[in-house]
């Protein structure tokens, strides 16, 4: 992407915003033409594929083209001529490269940015998942035609402070790993010059894995703020009315920074970061075993609850419980309520707990029958009273 403005010396420059990966044959492909006065109705991209003309366009009213990609033949890769009388690009480029690459793998990458939208010179953070939710390391990101330092760490995640810009600007970010099909996202990298104020993040500097903690957002003057957007590990919440929001801390396999951002219209967003303790047992080594807590037995119809601990006995937040095909996630304390099923007779049912990072646990529970359980126990009541009453009547003579 390149950014249209009018510099010191008078010449109108343009921004072409278009991505650098797309699947061959891919049709309606968008390419946006812009100055800082909009879009560039009438600028000409001509397509060129293995050295010949293939298609041309034209912008739209709001500066932008549909384009259809050619599908591959020998060369992996197309090229789009842009030109606009009395504009030229920053880098007075007028060739762009795009490059065709096949989804043909079995796997997917699904990727996440943190924030979407983030002011030049800001912490970006790229999450990349496998199709089952799982990061995956070893991810090379690009922003646009520009490799970024590094891959994703082992838990899927690279971070880049987002460049300076003249104006704000959309980028295009690819995740790219071999034996899987690629995926991409769109950020875009505002100006910091509109003079708004800053937002301001206080919490604290280091949390527990799996405790409960809180974020307060206010002003350069110290104001509390509600309803601003805070992000903490994927997850986002309002401040309330005190501008407060509360947060639980993942596992971690190691002791880890994790990002914390807030927005709000009419602010310059912030961040901050926060340290999440890893929490060994007493051999050093992570607790992986998930353990789950319930009474065997329910009564049908009734509410009950379900705790998740680790096999060092800590309670563990966003866990994934399931029972009966209801699927619920454990709060901050571990836990989840269920409601017991209607049953005819005595039901014996799976409860299953899984968390990434953590092996899977299962238990069984028995459902009981109102009318069967009053029945037995009545039954049981009866055949206590007899023994009791045979027990009186040979040592003391005592008939009921």
């Amino acid at each position: 992407m390149i950014t249209i403005h009018d510099d010191d010396r008078g010449q109108r420059l343009m921004e072409v915003v278009n991505p650098f990966i797309v699947e061959p044959g891919k049709e309606n492909v968008e390419i946006k033409v812009i100055s800082n006065h909009g879009g560039l109705e009438g600028t000409s991209i001509d397509l060129y594929y293995e050295s010949k003309k293939y298609a041309e366009y034209n912008t739209d009213e709001s500066g932008k083209a549909y384009i259809d990609a050619p599908s591959v033949n020998n060369d992996n890769y197309f090229s789009l001529i842009v030109e606009k009388e009395g504009y030229s690009t920053y880098y007075s480029e007028e060739e762009f490269i795009i490059s065709l690459f096949e989804r043909d793998f079995a796997s997917d990458l699904d990727v996440n940015v943190v924030p979407s939208e983030m002011y030049e010179g800001e912490l970006v953070t790229v999450e990349v998942s496998n199709d089952v939710g799982l990061g995956v390391e070893g991810v090379s990101i690009w922003r646009g035609a520009v490799e970024l330092d590094g891959s994703t760490d082992s838990e899927g995640i690279l971070s880049f402070i987002a460049p300076s810009v003249f104006m704000d600007r959309e980028y295009y970010l690819y995740a790219v790993k071999e034996g899987y099909n690629f995926a991409e996202a769109t950020i875009t990298i505002r100006d910091k010059s509109s003079g708004q104020e800053q937002l301001k993040i206080e919490s604290q500097n280091t949390v527990n894995e799996s405790e409960l903690f809180s974020v307060v957002v206010k002003d350069n003057s110290n104001i509390l703020l509600s309803d601003v957007l805070v992000t903490f590990n994927s997850e986002q919440k309002t401040t309330n009315e005190y501008g407060i929001v509360m947060f639980v801390a993942p596992n971690v396999t190691s002791t880890s920074f994790y990002l914390i951002e807030a927005s709000k219209s009419g602010y310059l967003p912030a961040s901050s970061s926060v340290e999440i303790i890893y929490l060994e047992d007493s051999n050093g080594v992570a607790s992986t075993k998930l353990e789950i807590c319930v009474e065997p037995s329910i009564i049908e119809n009734e509410a009950f609850w379900v705790a998740v601990r680790d096999d060092q006995g800590n309670l563990i937040a966003g866990v994934q419980v399931t029972f009966k095909g209801t699927n619920l996630e454990t709060d901050f304390k571990g836990e989840v309520t269920f409601s017991a099923p209607d049953v005819g007779w005595d039901e014996i049912h799976k409860i299953r707990a899984t968390k990434s990072g953590y092996s899977s646990a299962s238990t069984e529970i028995t459902i009981k029958n109102v009318e069967g359980f009053q029945y037995w126990y009545l039954i049981i009541v009866v055949i206590a009273i007899s023994i009791i009453g045979i027990a009186a009547y040979f040592r003391y003579g005592w008939v009921f």
